[in-house]
């Protein structure tokens, strides 16, 4: 038996694993994803997150889902490693960067808290090339095309990586829309080659939105950042707007803007620490 040390922390209740892996081995994340992740008989999460040395950013960051397939990003859990270096005083300015598999990713801590910090990231340019995303049978962006579900049952829906790949629908009653059921048919769609995460969103006025996103690998969620940012992202290119919005998902909120600088797109929220421990494989 190896036993490896962990700590707890949420993104507005997107709840991860996390490991700091800088000096030391990380586990065999397949063999104990299922296990560890069970919110009856494990430690309980939305997946596991290895902090890991990087020669080209503060920290690097892996991140695995619930079933143990390695996802690309996820905002909620970068914004929970600021916190942590900004805690363990490895910050000198508050900011910092980390390294994903698809590119750096710029933060900075906005308001510093014993438990819970505010913590600002640069989530990037969302990517609309079909190819990029990926997501088939289309050359050009897919904003507000037909999704046909089953002979009776279709969406509007766009596409968009945000360092992910994530499908957006807009629906009109976001609270009783049967996530679970759509979520999972449009996540293992053929027309998404690496699988996709999705959001369903309602827009309540020109601020504010609604969101519901079913991840890639773990089912619904409480909160998915890069989803967040994917359906800002959609409503922005909709209606040709760069104004900030806040979005509300099951766990909290989330401020979204674009940057003055290159549009891309800054995510700000909290990062809350909940406790240590270990655990055996």
């Amino acid at each position: 038996m190896t036993q490896y040390s962990f700590f707890k922390m949420h993104g507005i209740g997107n709840d991860y694993i996390f490991i700091d892996c800088r000096y030391h081995e990380f586990p065999p994340i397949k063999e104990v994803a299922k296990t560890w992740c069970d919110r009856n008989r494990g430690i309980g999460s939305d997946g596991i997150v290895l902090i890991l040395l990087s020669s080209e950013a503060t920290v690097k960051m892996r991140i695995f889902n619930t079933d143990g397939s390695e996802a690309q990003t996820c905002g909620n859990a970068l914004r929970c490693i600021g916190k942590y270096l900004d805690d363990r005083n490895e910050l000198s300015d508050g900011s910092f960067t980390i390294e994903t598999i698809r590119r750096i990713v710029h933060g900075v801590i906005i308001k510093k808290g014993t438990e819970e910090s505010i913590v600002a990231v640069n989530m990037g340019l969302p990517v609309w090339n079909p190819r990029e995303i990926p997501v088939s049978g289309y050359n050009d962006p897919v904003i507000q095309q037909e999704f046909i579900v089953d002979k009776d049952t279709k969406f509007l829906h766009s596409c968009v990586s945000m360092g992910n790949p994530h499908c957006v629908i807009e629906v009109d009653d976001v609270q009783n829309f049967p996530v679970n059921k759509y979520g999972s048919l449009i996540e293992n769609s053929h027309q998404f080659p690496e699988r996709t995460n999705v959001g369903f969103m309602q827009l309540l006025d020109a601020e504010n939105m609604v969101l519901r996103v079913w991840e890639r690998g773990s089912g619904e969620t409480m909160a998915c950042g890069s989803g967040a940012c994917a359906a800002y992202a959609t409503w922005s290119k909709i209606n040709s707007s760069i104004s900030p919005m806040f979005i509300h998902l099951k766990g909290g909120t989330l401020k979204l803007s674009f940057s003055e600088k290159d549009n891309s797109i800054i995510q700000e929220g909290s990062a809350t620490f909940v406790f240590n421990g270990s655990a055996e494989t």
